[in-house]
């Protein structure tokens, strides 16, 4: 969606014509499930073909920014190509602001400081010790093994990914704003020469090494927000330590980041990224797009404080309060594939996404563990518009 100027895709994309739109949609939706169009069944349930939470995410956003005014219940409700395009004839238009085909909502300037998002408030004030089970970073970390990387090539590629990335030479203020710094403060990729210690000895360096990295609160407040450190083994074998706080990229981004990462070492040359829109670019538009919605949204749920339930409360051994230092560890089991697709087909079935059958399993144990029928889950959402053709490339 091209929001250079405008909400709307270059051209219309006639999802609401009555001649057009089943064709259009039809073919979108099987490009998206890599199914021929002809073998589309309109009739098909689209969560039991494949789509999953955030496919219906973009698909709403891409409905709103055509002026069609439906809810992402209403997707869920009727998920067939049919179901929509009956949803799409029968809603009524919603405003979307034509911006001025020239306008500019500015760049990330050097020393100005900008508001942080709602995620980014949360992420922050989670790193108070002040916070119960707070001092803590919402921080990606990830191990990597290898043979034949060159220290001196990754830091000379990590260097251009903060040269091309704006989000990289931020620093973040206790006052709920954050702002770009004239130069990164990354003080480049850290190395660990492990080669010669003996198989015991190079064991044990690397458990210390992830029992540093793997949990440790950067200095945001000093732009300190990635860590990448590499340790040099016996036999051309290294392994890589990488850790980026999500206050600067969210899990796209770390995707995207690594991606571009691995095409610089081997000699790529990267596309390039529009220097007239970043990430200050998008919350400044985002908020006068969503601003009547999101309005609405706040009365709606200021309306519900009253009758909302409470949050889970689990059976403690002490006092979340008291437990210092905080450490978060990830329990996780996994499924084989076979039972995966069986879970997913299941879902499907029922009108949910694998994401919303997990989500509702891990409610229904927290509330045989509580004894509460009705509780509170917060969750993140993975909300990313395609405001401009830059938002694909901007890490953020």
């Amino acid at each position: 969606m091209n929001m250079s100027g405008s909400v709307h895709p270059p051209s219309s994309t006639g999802l609401r014509s009555v001649e057009e739109g089943p064709a259009i949609l039809q073919q979108a939706l099987a490009v998206q499930l890599k199914i021929p169009s002809e073998q589309l069944d309109l009739d098909a349930s689209l969560l039991q073909l494949g789509l999953d939470s955030i496919d219906l995410m973009s698909w709403l956003h891409r409905f709103h920014a055509e002026g069609v005014e439906l809810s992402l219940r209403d997707l869920y409700r009727r998920p067939s190509v049919n179901g929509w395009l009956a949803m799409l004839r029968k809603s009524r238009p919603c405003h979307v602001p034509i911006a001025d085909s020239v306008r500019c909502w500015g760049t990330m300037r050097v020393g100005e400081a900008f508001p942080l998002t709602p995620v980014q408030l949360a992420y922050l004030a989670g790193r108070s010790p002040q916070q119960v089970l707070g001092g803590v970073g919402c921080y990606l970390y990830q191990e990597f093994d290898g043979t034949g990387l060159d220290p001196e090539r990754l830091d000379s590629a990590l260097q251009r990914l903060v040269l091309r990335h704006p989000m990289l030479s931020v620093a973040f203020r206790d006052d709920g704003t954050q702002v770009r710094l004239p130069a990164s403060s990354w003080m480049g990729l850290v190395r660990h020469d492990l080669r010669g210690l003996s198989e015991v000895m190079g064991e044990t360096a690397l458990l210390a090494l992830r029992e540093r990295l793997s949990h440790q609160l950067l200095d945001v407040e000093a732009g300190h927000c990635i860590s990448f450190e590499i340790a040099l083994l016996p036999e051309g074998r290294h392994r890589l330590f990488a850790g980026i706080d999500l206050l600067i990229a969210d899990a796209a981004s770390y995707a995207q980041l690594f991606d571009e990462l691995g095409s610089l070492l081997t000699g790529q040359e990267l596309p390039p990224i529009d220097p007239g829109y970043d990430f200050f670019s998008y919350t400044q538009q985002i908020r006068d797009l969503s601003a009547p919605r999101r309005e609405s949204a706040r009365q709606y749920w200021q309306a519900q404080l009253d009758s909302l339930p409470a949050a889970p409360s689990l059976p403690l051994t002490c006092d979340p309060a008291q437990i210092r230092p905080v450490r978060i560890l990830r329990r996780k089991r996994r499924l084989e594939p076979d039972q995966w697709q069986v879970f997913k087909r299941h879902a499907g079935v029922m009108g949910l996404t694998p994401t919303m059958a997990l989500a509702s399993s891990f409610a229904a144990l927290l509330s045989r563990w509580t004894g509460q029928r009705r509780l509170l889950l917060n969750l993140t959402l993975f909300d990313r518009h395609a405001l401009n053709p830059a938002v694909a490339r901007i890490v953020a």
